[in-house]
């Protein structure tokens, strides 16, 4: 099986590596656990411009041209860094035909974290679902409105399309793509030699909310800053839509055109990010949390927290709760 990492100039470093050597361990994990099998089964060579001087991909060995004519069975994206997202999408036409090119020869893509815009860029994920880093989650969603973005996930299969979230979900992605290519006993062997996670909690209990604001409506942000002083106290759809100086429908509307939520959702989230700091920072019981943060109904507590982060706040808490501690010891 022939693999093509992109490598090239704005891409994270160890998205680009990382991939390299996991694929290439787990051929070697392959070839000993059925030495019958001759040749290799994983064949991953880079594919790229030249590096530029400078660049962050100059340490690599580029092994083939984007013009190539060479036909892979899989082709993996590398995170391109935040910072540098416009000038490779802006620069990427040659990446962007390669993808497609390769994709209609039969190759399966792959892309990670905020290689997701460079794989939307292709057309190839619109009418289907999608990941990526959660931080670039609401310009995704503006710039690819034919793609349905699942942020709250690790990874999304869409049988020949697969996407990852964060940078660092590139070994969940790869160890998915080595168990599927290489078998189950592989990829154990695999995740037991380099010590990573076959399977990892979604995005979402890493994600913080992200309390959009730059859309321009002066009238919802008003509703925002309010909500953001009182979310722990009872708050009517009809009340807001009266501050609102709105009818209730036009409200519902203008909100969630303006927040990518409804009203109702952009308060449970609002409160559960605030009781995801008090399990942070604070030593005091759960229940009482939930009450903060104005939930009288522990069991509804529960349940959004759960559907917002994917575990418990227990979990959470133990999880999280020393990070602090440790920022302070490190500064």
């Amino acid at each position: 099986m022939k693999i093509a990492i992109l490598a090239f100039p704005g891409s994270v470093p160890s998205t680009v590596t990382g991939p390299y050597d996991i694929f290439t361990k787990s051929n070697a994990i392959f070839k000993s656990l059925y030495p019958y099998y001759t040749g290799d089964k994983l064949e991953v060579s880079y594919v790229g411009h030249s590096a530029e001087p400078g660049s962050s991909n100059q340490f690599l060995s580029i092994n083939t041209a984007l013009t190539t004519d060479e036909k892979y069975d899989l082709v993996v994206i590398s995170a391109i860094d935040p910072d540098r997202l416009d000038e490779v999408l802006n620069t990427g036409h040659e990446m962007v035909d390669f993808i497609k090119r390769q994709y209609y020869k039969g190759a399966e893509i792959a892309s990670i974290c905020m290689g997701a815009f460079l794989l939307a860029s292709t057309g190839l994920l619109n009418g289907k679902r999608a990941t990526t880093h959660w931080i670039g989650a609401n310009r995704f969603k503006t710039m690819f409105p034919d793609v349905s973005l699942e942020d709250d996930k690790i990874l999304v299969d869409e049988g020949r399309i697969y996407t990852s979230g964060g940078a660092f979900t590139f070994t969940n992605l790869i160890m998915y793509l080595v168990e599927k290519y290489c078998g189950h006993d592989t990829a154990i062997m695999a995740s037991k030699t380099m010590l990573i996670d076959l399977y990892k909690d979604p995005q979402a209990s890493y994600s913080i909310f992200n309390l959009q604001k730059q859309h321009g409506d002066d009238q919802i942000l008003n509703i925002q800053n309010s909500l953001e002083t009182r979310f722990g106290g009872d708050v009517s759809m009809t009340q807001l839509a009266s501050e609102a100086c709105m009818s209730q429908r036009t409200f519902l509307r203008r909100f969630k055109r303006a927040t990518g939520n409804t009203p109702i959702e952009y308060l449970q989230r609002l409160r559960i990010e605030a009781a995801k700091k008090m399990l942070e920072s604070q030593d005091v019981p759960v229940d009482q949390i939930s009450t903060s943060v104005g939930y009288d109904d522990y069991g509804s507590f529960l349940k959004l927290f759960k559907r917002y982060t994917s575990i418990s706040p227990s979990a959470y808490r133990k999880r999280y709760s020393g990070m602090k501690e440790a920022e302070l010891m490190v500064a």
